[in-house]
Order: structure tokens, then sequence, then C-alpha cells
């Protein structure tokens, strides 16, 4: 099984796969990944990672008011 953590993984991909998008997107994502995903689940290696993580982080930026109900920005 794979060692590699979550962040680990999301910090490769957008060094190395986030390529064909503008600048300023690549920028946004890569502030999404550091503000948002990596704190909240940054340490779960990525081969355990599964669709709880990923409701439960957007759970609670949801309840903290950070992600939109309804599209657009937080």
């Amino acid at each position: 099984m794979s060692k590699v953590t979550t962040a680990e993984f999301l910090e490769r991909w957008l060094d190395t796969s986030v390529t064909t998008v503008r600048s300023r997107m690549r920028r946004r994502y890569a502030e999404y990944a550091r503000l948002y995903a990596i704190p909240a689940i940054g340490k779960v290696p990525i081969a355990l990672l599964r669709p709880e993580h990923l409701q439960k982080l957007y759970a609670d930026e949801l309840a903290r008011g950070r992600v939109p109900s309804s599209g657009g920005r937080p």
C-alpha cells in the first residue's frame, strides 16, 4: 500500500498535472488545497482516502460559511 499522503498527492498533482489550465485557475486550485484540503485531510494516506473524508471536509467548510451552497466563490 502506498504511504503517499493526500497532501503529497495534491502537491504533486498541482506541480505535474494542472498544467493545461490558466495560471489564475492553477493558483486558485493551489490556494484551495493549502487552505482547505491539506489542513483537513492532508495526513490521510491517499490509498485510504474515502468519500466520507471529502464529505466531512465539505460539510465542515459549509458549516463555517466557507463553501457556497449554490455555486460561486467561497
